[in-house]
């Protein structure tokens, strides 16, 4: 009885530690998210993604888009996140998930390990894409016959069609040949 016991609290321990890194990896993947539209919410502004010695945890370099750079649920030393700038228009923030085999790291490009300058250090990343390609246009969003506010930041969503980009304020919408 005692063994029975036993071995239904370890498997019960290893399925409650699994569920716990699965809902910091949903953290880590939002967190990644919010602060990417934030970022593009900043480069509308200023027309350049921020210097990377401003995107640090807790940092108020993108107040008012949002209130601090995120930290990584776990904050030790393999958890955290990393941004990068690569020149004015292009930005990635990258993520260590816990659970290896989340589809999603293949997804992104990062099933063998990504990071920057050849690292292989994270497993997760978002990417503004080169936004300097995108050519403001000021096209009004239209779905059908309707003129409507776009979806910030999304591709295609109520915007003219394909190769178009919702802005961060989800008012106008912007030619982006990346939006296929």
């Amino acid at each position: 009885m005692i063994a029975l016991l036993a071995i239904f609290a370890t498997l019960s321990y290893v399925a409650w530690s699994h569920q716990l890194k699965k809902a910091r990896d949903a953290q880590r993947k939002a967190e990644l998210d919010t602060w990417m539209t934030a970022l593009f919410g900043y480069y509308d502004d200023a027309l350049c993604f921020p210097e990377e010695s401003e995107m640090y945890c807790g940092s108020k370099a993108l107040d008012p888009y949002i209130s601090d750079v995120p930290c990584d649920p776990l904050s030790d030393s393999t958890h955290n996140y990393l941004y990068e700038r690569q020149g004015c228009s292009t930005a990635y923030i990258y993520a260590l998930l816990e659970v290896e085999n989340d589809p999603i790291i293949s997804k992104v490009g990062c099933g063998g390990g990504c990071g920057p300058d050849g690292s292989k250090e994270y497993n997760y990343l978002v990417t503004s894409g080169d936004v300097q390609s995108v050519i403001d246009t000021g096209t009004e969003p239209t779905c059908g016959t309707m003129t409507k506010y776009c979806f910030p930041l999304e591709c295609s969503t109520c915007c003219p069609g394909v190769n178009y980009r919702c802005n961060a304020a989800g008012d106008r919408c912007s030619v982006d040949p990346s939006c296929t």
